[in-house]
């Protein structure tokens, strides 16, 4: 059985020229007009990717829409594409 591991335990070797599925939490609050007001997910998994990265891996990210502080996220990860 493999040894369970954290991003943070993975080395160059470990990581060159792999793929690594990253379950990222890019929920985002949307206000009325669609305009991204709390990006803080986002900015906290790019951390994460660049590690990744940086090491020689293909990131291939995942997300999962939910209800989130009380309020509903959209049905779709599009705003996400004018995010900078």
């Amino acid at each position: 059985m493999a040894t369970k591991r954290s991003v943070g335990t993975l080395g160059d070797k470990d990581l060159r020229g792999k793929k690594v599925f990253l379950r990222a939490d890019l929920n985002i609050l949307l206000d009325d007009s669609q305009n991204i007001t709390d990006d803080n997910c986002i900015r906290a998994s790019v951390l994460s990717i660049k590690f990744l990265m940086a090491k020689g891996a293909k990131a291939i990210l995942a997300n999962h829409l939910s209800v989130r502080w009380g309020t509903c996220c959209q049905s779709s990860v599009h705003p996400l594409i004018s995010w900078e």
